[in-house]
């Protein structure tokens, strides 16, 4: 599996200003960044999925913490697809912010704990300016992966295709970093890693 020159130069330079570490892609694998924050890592990288006829290269950023409530939630943009899902499922929670709202579903299993964790002008502001968003609080490792270690869970964001705009993904890294102190503040998490292998 190749990687094109133009994500790996900009994996790079996101590890060098944001301190992090970069590690080398291989055949098999894409190049990663870990990004520390406090005393937790964001994971920044790619994958591929591959399907009965086609395969899918997404991409990643992780952070695997340690939950000190059952809560888990998932934002995604609105579109045809969602609609339907959205019918059929859970009514999604409302922030009470128009913009936002007509343009988001948002799910979980603590709706007040959610409203307080993600309405705040500023977040919501900078998870309207990205492109795509799938982004969850959930018991996995991300969208697809395995089930993390008891009383841990993972905030990732998993995407269809490959972020090569590196505005997209330093609001994304600011909002990783605004989330884990948000949630730490509302006593939502602990303040380290957990140990599940991302």
């Amino acid at each position: 599996m190749m990687f094109s020159r133009m994500v790996e130069n900009l994996y790079l330079e996101l590890s060098r200003e944001y301190d992090g570490l970069y590690e080398k892609g291989s055949l098999m694998h894409s190049p990663k960044v870990k990004i520390k924050h406090h005393n937790w890592t964001i994971y920044i990288d790619t994958i591929t999925e591959n399907y009965s006829r086609h395969s899918i290269r997404y991409t990643r950023l992780r952070s695997c913490v340690n939950l000190k409530h059952n809560i888990n939630f998932k934002i995604v943009k609105k579109n045809f697809m969602r609609y339907v899902e959205n019918y059929f499922s859970d009514h999604s929670i409302e922030l009470g912010k128009h913009e936002f709202d007509v343009n988001y579903y948002v799910y979980g299993n603590n709706e007040d704990l959610i409203k307080t964790l993600l309405n705040e002008t500023e977040m919501l502001s900078a998870i309207i300016s990205i492109p795509k968003l799938n982004l969850l609080l959930s018991r996995k490792t991300y969208h697809h992966g395995k089930k993390c270690l008891p009383n841990e869970g993972t905030l990732s964001y998993f995407v269809p295709g490959v972020i090569d705009d590196e505005l997209v993904l330093k609001r994304l890294i600011w909002i990783y970093q605004n989330l884990l102190d948000r949630m730490y503040k509302w006593d939502i998490i602990g303040e380290d890693d957990g140990k599940t292998v991302l």
